[in-house]
């Protein structure tokens, strides 16, 4: 068993390096759009008479952040930034959620996570059924709002389980959680 644990990592580890220069090839092409996205998105939240010398300024300041993902960090840092300036500039505008933009980091980061980890998933998935064990566990969990919602983790008991909590992947079923909406990405450790 721990000889087809070995050939399911080794496989999962290829898999995973054919996908991810693949999509690092992608983010670079797309990384330059979705950074200037995020700053037009970032300038309107501004009042209408700021916009244009924020947006100059903001462009500029991206366009010296070295590596692309330093920029796309920068970017979404001015989201946050608008809002703070619009509740100072023009205090009316600052009817929002500020949950709106921490699920749509949810989404975003939790579902490009998934697809990373699918394969990995998959391999464990297979691994478990050969063992004969189940290979999720079920989880009840209370949100503070109230609501109970089934947190979904990998089985941690036996040989392959300690392997999975150690390196805290008995966590990578948590991902669809989170893109069901049930927990953030950020949430108390569950043990």
């Amino acid at each position: 068993m721990a000889l087809i644990s070995a050939v399911a990592l080794f496989l999962a580890g290829i898999l995973g390096a054919a996908f991810s220069r693949q999509l690092a090839d992608d983010f670079k092409a797309w990384v330059p759009w979705i950074t200037r996205r995020l700053v037009v998105r970032a300038v309107a939240k501004l009042p209408e008479h700021e916009r244009a010398r924020f947006q100059e300024e903001w462009l500029g300041h991206i366009s010296e952040v070295p590596g692309e993902l330093g920029r796309l960090f920068v970017a979404i840092s001015l989201l946050s930034a608008a809002r703070k300036m619009a509740a100072i500039l023009a205090p009316q505008r600052t009817r929002g959620a500020p949950g709106g933009v921490r699920r749509a980091l949810d989404i975003g980061c939790g579902m490009t996570m998934l697809v990373f980890c699918v394969p990995i998933m998959a391999l464990l998935v297979l691994t478990f059924r050969l063992k004969g064990v189940p290979a999720f566990t079920v989880q009840n969990w209370m949100r503070q709002d109230g609501r109970e919602v089934k947190l979904y983790r990998f089985n941690t008991e036996g040989s392959l389980g300690r392997v999975l909590l150690r390196t805290s992947m008995d966590f990578l079923p948590m991902l669809i959680n989170v893109a069901r909406g049930d927990i953030s990405l950020v949430a108390p450790k569950i043990r």
